[in-house]
């Protein structure tokens, strides 16, 4: 059962209470309601039992909370399965595929493979499809193993006497050799590269790209000069909380 609108305001007013919040300006911020809105709920919920009137949470009250989190839960959790079982995936087709063939998926450089599975299978192709080409997949029924990537950024000095820098190459070189794909941001970090004989699979957005690609499975080499560093801290920083499971490493050279 999923609590109505009213039902759930009192629901987060108690969750806030929970986590030690008494001050009802403070709860009214939070829950997005107001001041007003956040004394009558208070109110409320002491006729009810659910608070005692010094405003902290009650027996019947805790009882209450776990009760509509528990069935948030179960609801959350039995639509996104319901999701995963009609959406369709695409994927690089191994095989050639016929309309209802069971398939294997797994991740390969980045990009979601699927190969004809005799036993253990992961989904359904939805459309026929021949090798080397594209395939949905749908009825997914379990998660894809991915193996999280990493992020090492190299930030380099803006100086004509670094163009030529031998450690620089020995440093990309062996990014390289740990099988790092390689991302650069702006037009000292492309040149650098270039001229070191490489050439970037990453070139715009490249901070973006950079964790996308972490996220898939690869290990990333980003150049970045360190003037644009320093503009780009704010966005390094949102993409470690968008990607709180990707290690990353920065190294001034």
């Amino acid at each position: 059962m999923v609590p109505d609108q009213g039902t759930l305001t009192q629901l987060m007013i108690m969750l806030r209470i929970l986590q030690g919040e008494e001050r009802p300006a403070a709860i009214s911020r939070e829950v997005g309601i107001t001041l007003q809105g956040v004394q009558y709920n208070i109110r409320q919920l002491e006729k009810r039992g659910l608070l005692d009137q010094n405003g902290h949470v009650t027996k019947d009250g805790f009882s209450f909370v776990e009760t509509y989190l528990t069935n948030l839960r179960d609801f959350v959790a039995s639509n996104l399965s319901r999701l995963d079982t009609v959406n369709t995936w695409e994927a690089i087709a191994d095989d050639d595929f016929s309309k209802n063939e069971k398939a294997q998926l797994y991740m390969m450089d980045g990009y979601l493979h699927a190969r004809k599975a005799d036993g253990h299978y992961s989904g359904i192709a939805v459309w026929d499809a021949p090798r080397d080409s594209i395939v949905g997949i749908g009825q997914v029924k379990e998660k894809i193993d991915v193996n999280i990537g990493d992020v090492l950024i190299f930030v380099v000095p803006v100086s004509p006497s670094f163009n030529e820098s031998q450690p620089f190459r020995e440093e990309v070189a062996k990014a390289i050799s740990e099988k790092r794909i390689l991302a650069v941001s702006g037009e000292h970090a492309y040149h650098l590269v270039r001229s070191s004989g490489h050439v970037p699979r990453i070139e715009f957005a490249s901070l973006e790209g950079s964790f996308e690609a972490a996220s898939r499975g690869l290990r990333v080499l980003l150049v970045i000069s360190s003037r644009r560093f320093h503009f780009a801290l704010s966005l390094i920083k949102e993409m470690e909380t968008r990607y709180p499971e990707i290690n990353l490493q920065i190294k001034y050279l």
